[in-house]
């Protein structure tokens, strides 16, 4: 027997979808994102995709798809709203959008475009603007004490899988900026920082050999990153690499010496 998605009338949406919709509408549009950070929200709406369909994608076409979005949605609907990406991603792939045949970049750039263009849309982004005021903002203390969790949370992520990506690099920024839990010398930052380096040109290596028609501009990436060109796209990988080896060897550490993150913690 064919498998039937059910649908439900928008109007019957339960409050916790519509809120969801709301508080989308109210995120930064994603021309205002940075790129590594669009690219990390793509790529898990994609992937989650896949695993929705109970499909299988390799890492190279994942790749594909996700690089190949970010410009399709940049140049199509550059005004959609970051957090608006998931759910049309969502709908798309329960059938509100219509029939689709495969998950590709065409599938997914039609599912957000659908969802900017749409009606519903337009209707949420008016309730965004009237229910602005009444939305409590979370106060520096809830901030931090959620920060916590999440720092706790990847620890033992890590502890178990030996591995934790962390995208952003935000709870590298929680650990050391923000709580203050270690500090790099100048010799361990200029370590990391060459580690960093011989990664990120690596990855960009193999997106060449994947990316053919890219070269050129890959390139360029590949040069910013070995001469660490302030401001560019490529010493932005190289310290984004950089930072991920330093949260994970802190996490190492934590492990060797049988040591929690809760001790670090005080009040």
């Amino acid at each position: 027997m064919q498998n039937q998605i059910t649908r439900y009338d928008k109007s019957n949406l339960p409050a916790t979808s519509i809120d969801r919709q709301i508080e989308a509408m109210k995120s930064a549009q994603i021309w205002q994102v940075e790129k590594i950070d669009l690219d990390t929200v793509l790529m898990t709406c994609v992937n989650k995709a896949f695993k929705d369909k109970g499909q299988m994608v390799i890492p190279s076409d994942m790749d594909h798809i996700v690089n190949n979005l970010i410009d399709m949605v940049l140049e199509h609907c550059p005004f959609i709203r970051i957090g608006e990406i998931p759910i049309a991603i969502e709908k798309g792939i329960l059938g509100d959008y219509g029939d689709y045949f495969g998950l590709n970049v065409v599938t997914f750039t039609n599912f957000i475009k659908t969802h900017y263009a749409s009606q519903n849309r337009a209707n949420l982004a008016k309730q965004a603007i009237v229910r602005h005021d009444e939305i409590k903002e979370p106060t520096e203390s809830e901030v931090l004490e959620q920060d916590k969790i999440l720092l706790k949370s990847a620890f033992e992520k890590f502890k178990s899988s030996g591995r934790y990506e962390d995208h952003g690099n935000y709870l590298y920024k929680v650990a050391a900026k923000k709580l203050n839990l270690f500090e790099l010398s100048p010799e361990r930052q200029k370590e990391y920082l060459e580690q960093g380096k011989i990664i990120a040109i690596e990855k960009l290596k193999n997106e060449q050999i994947q990316r053919p028609n890219e070269r050129k501009r890959i390139s360029k990436i590949m040069d910013q990153a070995n001469n660490l060109e302030k401001g560019s796209d490529g010493v932005k990988l190289v310290y984004k690499e950089s930072l991920q080896i330093a949260l994970t060897n802190w996490f190492k550490e934590l492990i060797e010496m049988d040591a929690e993150i809760t001790d670090l913690l005080t009040d």
